[in-house]
């Protein structure tokens, strides 16, 4: 039974490790950009845009 249970475990970290990666990729492929998107109905200058991007980069 213990060997069942570490076989499980073992086989579970490259199945967590390439899910990691086809969801990291996956947001990559992705259009647009977040803040645009975040921002797409309602009327806000292109500056406040900037200035919430550069306030997401620090």
């Amino acid at each position: 039974m213990l060997r069942y249970i570490l076989n499980r475990i073992l086989l579970m970290i490259p199945t967590l490790v390439g899910v990691a990666i086809l969801v990291f990729e996956m947001l990559r492929m992705m259009p647009g950009d977040p803040l645009t998107m975040m921002f797409e109905g309602a009327n806000v200058a292109k500056d406040v845009v900037e200035a919430e991007r550069a306030r997401q980069v620090k």
